[in-house]
């Protein structure tokens, strides 16, 4: 959907929309990674090690891969480009994972990265969390105490 390339930046930011999106909706997050309140903006903690080869024998072992299906790309104003190596496999997300990704994709995109920081920091739980902490889930989901309550009652794997 963004023809084999996305701002790194931005990536960060569809991931945080395609998430809350889909636990508000489904009940349940498309990644489940942890979200960080950083400088720029809301960030989840996994998937940006990943891009960053940070503990990259780590998470390639876990997923039984020998290397990333992308490229981590410098372009001449310094902005980091997640670059596809492959096509998309969308083998292992259901419908509705993938209309949360859309979603995420339409709200951040095609966003300068100064838009993308405008917006993102009108989020209330990057506003409320204090730097460099994780968001709670609860502030993620904007006080919506029936998904809050289903979670905290079913899930085995979010700690809220």
């Amino acid at each position: 959907k963004m023809d084999g390339a996305v701002n790194k930046y931005n990536l960060m930011k569809i991931m945080f929309e395609s998430d809350r999106h889909h636990m508000i909706k489904h009940m349940r997050p498309v990644t489940g990674d942890t979200y960080m309140r950083m400088d720029y903006g809301t960030v989840p903690s996994t998937i940006l090690n990943i891009v960053n080869r940070e503990s990259l024998d780590y998470y390639l072992n876990e997923a039984g891969m020998e290397s990333l299906p992308f490229s981590l790309d410098t372009k001449q104003d310094n902005a980091h480009i997640v670059v596809s190596k492959t096509p998309a496999d969308t083998d292992y997300l259901s419908a509705s994972d993938i209309e949360a990704l859309d979603k995420g994709i339409n709200e951040y995109g095609r966003l300068s990265f100064n838009e993308v920081k405008e917006k993102n920091h009108k989020e209330k739980c990057w506003r409320d969390t204090p730097a460099n902490t994780q968001i709670p889930y609860e502030s993620i989901l904007e006080g919506n105490h029936k998904v809050i309550d289903f979670l905290k009652e079913n899930s085995r794997v979010i700690i809220l």
